[in-house]
């Protein structure tokens, strides 16, 4: 019953509500007295009782807290998106292009040729649908207005999303996408500046088009590397995730302060979690799904069959997963420090450019 090895018969729709279903009943979203939003890991015990008291005794492990900021600081961050919008005759036609999941751009970046790993495309779909429904949470619970609510000036220059600003949806999911990319592909830490930089300019774009707030990349960029983190451990890739907490007052960000600035991303607690037997039965479709794309990658010494030529470079030293916060691939695990990665945009008058 409930056997692993069924899932490869199933149509890939009824896999990914299978691996979501197990991702999102292993979560608990609470409201806490300082006012913060907190999400948490529910560990399965191997004894669990049934009915009422099931949920009851599964242990909490903190994955990631958000502090809303006041709406002062939202009012002074509206200059910056008016700021912005400089940019958006050379933006518009890129801004478009990202209004949905902007797998072109991470094509470009990894060459990823996903009419050839159909897993590897199932799982990518998976982070981010588990990305969405995390952060949707996030966004009803803080309930913050967009840019144009607070100045006629913004005019968003696309259909404002109907659901709040804090934190950004783009952002999380880019940043998601990278830190799981990194780790997937066997040249990931090659590809990180990249992957990173995709990522800063994808979140700015958002800026530019007038529906998101600087802030509001900040905490998407912290809630999608921690989220992939613990994506990962659910996976099986890793053994631990860092467990951060997004305050503007704790972190000192300044209400004009912009985006890509290394210390808006917290460094955060390790979390060291062995998954049990019962963990492992609650999570065997995202580990299936792992398992089948990374089958589709070669490894270390390999050549990749997908590609036309096979000198495509040498791969990295280690094959250990590659931390959120860090430039290097860390050795035995995540979260070893962090070392931004240098932007790929130039800055002029105060804003950066292509």
């Amino acid at each position: 019953m409930d056997s692993k090895d069924n899932i490869r018969h199933w149509a890939p729709s009824v896999r990914m509500h299978l691996a979501l279903w197990q991702l999102l009943s292993n979560l608990d979203f609470s409201i806490e007295e300082d006012g913060s939003a907190r999400l948490h890991h529910l560990a399965s015990p191997e004894d669990r009782p049934q009915g009422e008291d099931a949920a009851v005794c599964r242990k909490r492990y903190e994955i990631v807290a958000v502090k809303r900021p006041d709406v002062d600081f939202f009012r002074a961050q509206t200059k910056l998106v008016e700021d912005w919008a400089e940019l958006r005759d050379e933006r518009t036609a890129e801004i478009l292009a990202q209004l949905t999941p902007q797998f072109p751009f991470w094509n470009s970046v990894a060459d990823l040729q996903l009419d050839r790993r159909a897993h590897t495309l199932e799982l990518m779909w998976l982070a981010l649908s588990f990305a969405s429904y995390v952060e949707m949470r996030f966004k009803h619970a803080l309930a913050c207005a967009r840019p144009d609510a607070y100045s006629a000036k913004v005019q968003p220059i696309i259909p404002v999303p109907g659901h709040g600003s804090f934190p950004s949806g783009h952002a999380t999911e880019a940043y998601m996408m990278a830190h799981l990319l990194e780790n997937l592909l066997i040249n990931g830490n090659e590809l990180r500046a990249q992957l990173q930089a995709l990522a800063e300019r994808t979140s700015i774009n958002r800026t530019v088009a007038g529906v998101h707030f600087p802030v509001d990349s900040m905490v998407g960029r912290c809630l999608g590397n921690t989220l992939a983190e613990y994506f990962l451990t659910m996976t099986g890739k890793c053994a631990f995730w860092r467990a951060r907490t997004f305050d503007v007052e704790k972190l000192k960000i300044k209400q004009t302060d912009d985006f890509a600035q290394p210390k808006q991303l917290p460094k955060g607690e390790q979390v060291n979690y062995t998954m049990s037997a019962a963990d492992l039965e609650r999570v065997h479709a995202v580990m299936w799904f792992w398992e089948q794309a990374d089958a589709e990658w070669p490894k270390a010494g390999q050549m990749d069959v997908n590609r036309l030529a096979f000198d495509v470079g040498k791969a990295p030293a280690s094959s250990a997963p590659i931390d959120a916060g860090s430039s290097i691939a860390p050795g035995p695990g995540i979260g070893q420090g962090e070392a931004p990665v240098q932007s790929s945009y130039r800055k002029g008058n105060g804003r950066a450019t292509a």
